[in-house]
Parts: structure tokens; C-alpha cells; sequence
């Protein structure tokens, strides 16, 4: 039985992150489409719009695997607080000089402060999990940051993008995070020092595990940045389009912690195949319920929760295999892969759109889910046949 200190403990840490990364999901949901918006009004084209938002993953593949080592000397929750005062500053320099030569090292680094602060954030979730609630755990942290995401559009649209509020409301949402990370900063966890990010070694140990996090990476970027393309490829409206996207969203936030649930009683390997099996699923039934409303917005809500769970259940597998120092390293091969899959996806998905307009976006994302649950299914079977 526990004693009441590390309970009191265990609470402080789950306080902390939560509000931490809920405060965080809505500054930074606000700010995404508003800097598109910003250059976007300053005149530019919308090839330099994707150049400039193209840095941000640049900026996570550079930054990342130097992670381990900043979580050795500063700790979780010290580093967490450096990201989110980095991303609350540079937000404003950007709003303050639009100019797109100013912006791309500035949006560099706010790139870098992101997938650190990503990337600390699960290893801190990861670290206090328990074996029995750690699928619950991941996925309430996965259903707290998107309630913030969602919300973020949501905010900026009453505040509106002309006027500095929203970047000044942005900056202070995320330096609200002082209040959590201060009060339970104290108990977060500082790994000892594991060196760098050892993406091959990794990628041998927990191969489906760390290969669903690619697949997530590329499976979301390319659904939320071409899904309203292909809305109107469907001879669909652009209102239809956001409705779609909503959708999505409405499955991340309902189904994340129905599927953490399921998980941690069912079995997370079985449920990981599951999400990917359902991705496959939606992914080809797509073309054909555009002209079913009904039809469509339910299966997009089951797709927009079964697709996060590729990334729950594979974080929530390499916290249950790695331990320790190299715990840190792990997390943070699992966002260098989530980050690769976002960089390749868009252009590749986009080729297939223009090869096939009505079918292109659905094929590569259901050969990704595909291809993923083949390779699942034979690891299972192969761990089972050697048992």
C-alpha cells in the first residue's frame, strides 16, 4: 500500500503536466493558423507560407536529439518551462517584424521549443505511469492537449487574427504554465544522463511501437493539411471541408480514453493493430460516402480517434518496454520519427492527389495503415510462434 507522501507525490506530477500541457495545447492551437494568417496578409505566397511552416519540422529533426542530454542537466519541468516562455517570446517577435527573412530563423527556433516541449512532456507522463493505468494515463494526456488544440482555433476566431490580442492572449496562456510547473516542478522527473536520441537501436528493440508513431506523424499532417483539398476534389464545399476536420477532432477528444481504457484491460498490442486496421478502414471508405453525409461524419469521427491511437498506444508500448535513463532517449526517437513522417507525407500525398484527384489522398494513407497492421500482425504472430 502506498504511504501518503508518494501518492501526494504522484497527484502533484499528474496536476502539473495535465494543466501544463492543457495550457500549452491552446496557446499553441491559437497561434498555428494564426502566423499562416499573418504572412498570409502581409502578401506572400502561399509556396514561401509552406517553405516557412516547413521549418518547424527542420528545426524538431535538428533539435532532438540533443533532448536526452537537456533532460539530464535541466530536468522535466525546468525545460518545459524554458520551451513555453521560448514559444510565448518568439510568437511575439513574429508579430512584431512580418517579414518572411526575419521569420524563418525565428521560426526555427519556435519550432525547436515545440518538439522539446512535446517530447519532455510524454517522457514526463511516461515516467510516473504505473503498468496498470499507463494506457489511461497517456491517453488522458492525449485527450487534455487536444481539448486545447481544439479550442485554439475556436479562440481566435472571436478574438480575431488583425490586432496583436491574440498573440498577447497566446504568450500569456502559455506563461500561465508557471503557476502548474512551480507548483508540482519539484517532482518531476530529471533522468540521468542517456546520451542521444539511438534511432536505429530503438527502432530494433520496439520496431511496431516506434514505426506507429511514423505512421501517425504522416497519416495526421496529411489528412489536416489536404483533407479540405480533397473535400472539394468530392465536389464537396470548403464549409463541408472545416466540417470534416471537425469531425476528426471530435474523435481525438472522445475516443482517446475509451481506447487508453480498452487497452490497458485488452491488451496494447491487440488495440494498436485494431487503430490500425480501422485507419485502413476509413481510409478506403472514404471515396465512397462523400455523397452520404451521415455516413461520412460518423466514420470520420471513429477514424479521428482510432488514428491518435496509433501514437497513444505506440508511446504508451515504449514506456512499458524502456526504463530509466533510457526511457528519455526512446520518447524522444519516437518524436524524431512522428516529425519524419510529418515532413514526408504532405508532398507525397500531394503527388498521389494530383496523379488521382478523387482516390490519391485515400490510397497512401491506407497503404501507410496497411503496410503498418501487416507488420504487427507478423510481429505478434512471430513473438507468439517462439514463445
Amino acid at each position: 500500500m502506498h504511504s501518503g507522501q508518494p501518492v501526494k507525490r504522484e497527484r502533484r506530477n499528474i496536476l502539473a503536466i495535465m494543466a501544463t500541457v492543457g495550457i500549452a495545447g491552446l496557446g499553441y492551437g491559437t497561434s498555428i493558423p494564426l502566423l499562416s494568417i499573418l504572412l498570409e496578409r502581409g502578401g506572400y505566397s502561399s509556396t514561401l507560407i509552406g517553405l516557412n511552416t516547413a521549418v518547424q519540422a527542420i528545426a524538431a529533426l535538428v533539435i532532438l536529439p540533443f533532448v536526452p542530454r537537456l533532460l539530464a542537466w535541466l530536468g522535466a519541468a525546468r525545460l518545459l518551462l524554458i520551451c513555453l516562455l521560448t514559444i510565448g517570446t518568439t510568437l511575439i517577435a513574429m508579430r512584431g517584424f512580418i517579414d518572411i527573412l526575419v521569420w524563418f530563423p525565428l521560426r526555427f527556433i519556435f519550432g525547436a521549443a515545440i518538439a522539446v516541449m512535446f517530447t519532455t512532456s510524454e517522457y514526463w507522463v511516461n515516467a510516473i505511469a504505473d503498468e496498470e493505468s499507463r494506457g489511461r494515463l497517456v491517453a488522458l494526456y492525449a485527450t487534455v492537449f487536444s481539448c486545447g488544440w481544439t479550442l485554439g482555433p475556436l479562440l481566435l476566431s472571436v478574438l480575431g487574427p488583425e490586432r496583436w490580442t491574440p498573440v498577447a492572449v497566446s504568450a500569456a496562456i502559455l506563461a500561465l504554465a508557471v503557476i502548474p510547473l512551480g507548483l508540482g516542478g519539484s517532482a518531476a522527473p530529471a533522468p540521468e544522463n542517456s546520451g542521444s536520441a539511438d534511432l536505429f537501436g530503438i527502432l530494433r528493440e520496439a520496431a511496431v511501437p516506434a514505426l506507429a508513431t511514423f505512421v501517425y506523424g504522416a497519416v495526421e499532417i496529411g489528412v489536416f493539411s489536404l483533407l479540405p483539398v480533397y473535400a472539394l476534389h468530392h465536389h464537396l464545399s470548403a464549409q463541408q471541408g472545416a466540417l470534416m476536420l471537425g469531425a476528426l477532432s471530435a474523435g481525438t477528444i472522445l475516443l482517446q480514453l475509451p481506447i487508453g481504457w480498452a487497452a490497458d484491460r485488452m491488451g496494447r498490442r491487440q488495440a494498436l493493430i485494431a487503430c490500425a486496421l480501422v485507419g485502413l478502414a476509413g481510409a478506403l471508405s472514404m471515396p465512397y460516402l462523400t455523397d452520404r453525409p451521415l455516413f461520412l461524419y460518423g466514420t470520420l469521427v471513429i477514424w479521428g480517434g482510432c488514428l491518435p491511437g496509433l501514437y497513444l498506444l505506440g508511446l504508451t508500448l515504449i514506456g512499458e518496454q524502456f526504463k530509466g535513463p533510457r526511457l528519455a532517449a526512446a520518447n524522444t526517437t519516437v518524436m524524431l520519427l512522428y516529425s519524419l513522417g510529418g515532413l514526408l507525407a504532405p508532398p507525397i500525398s500531394g503527388l498521389a492527389m494530383d496523379l488521382w484527384p478523387r482516390h490519391g489522398l485515400a490510397l497512401v494513407l491506407g497503404l501507410l495503415c496497411g503496410i503498418f497492421a501487416l507488420l504487427a500482425l507478423w510481429e505478434q504472430w512471430r513473438q507468439a510462434k517462439t514463445a
